[in-house]
């Protein structure tokens, strides 16, 4: 459940980040689409939620709670594996925050989707105060497309 209207000048700013990434398609706000965005890259595809926020987020725990009706919507689009799902955020002050958001946790990302050293502690194992940080060391992810693939942009850009 969005509130308000989605902001237009920050999915074009969007737009011009993501295109680093990859082949843009915006997609219009009256698509019904919980995504603003999708990136299609050689081995994979990303969707993306842009948000506008009013006050500076502190991390992936912070947008959990402030963004959990988007969140739980990006969640339970039907997407497939080799779709990563990501919420940008844009601050007043026009910083931007990207995170990747998997099935029960949240990593902050770089702007080029690289995950943040600091986002990649795992919740569930944590690291013993004598050991480094536990990092997760493969971050696996489906990039290769299986037989019968259907884009999952055909159905939004057909309207």
């Amino acid at each position: 459940m969005t509130r308000g209207r989605p902001s237009l000048q920050a999915i074009d700013e969007a737009a011009v980040i993501a295109a680093k990434r990859g082949v843009v398609i915006v997609i219009k706000p009256l698509k019904k689409s919980p995504f603003d965005l999708y990136v299609i890259r050689q081995n994979d595809n990303v969707a993306i939620k842009v948000k506008r926020i009013r006050s500076r987020i502190q991390g992936p725990k912070e947008i959990s709670v402030t963004f959990r009706y988007e969140i739980a919507e990006i969640r339970s689009a039907q997407l497939p594996p080799m779709v990563q799902r990501e919420f940008w955020t844009l601050t007043p002050w026009g910083t931007w925050r990207f995170f990747l958001i998997l099935d029960d946790w949240i990593i902050e990302i770089s702007s080029n989707g690289d995950p943040l050293p600091s986002s990649l502690q795992d919740p569930k194992n944590p690291a013993s105060p004598d050991s480094p940080p536990g990092i997760l060391k493969d971050m696996t992810r489906d990039t290769v497309p299986r037989s019968g693939f259907l884009c999952p942009f055909y159905a939004q850009v057909r309207g």
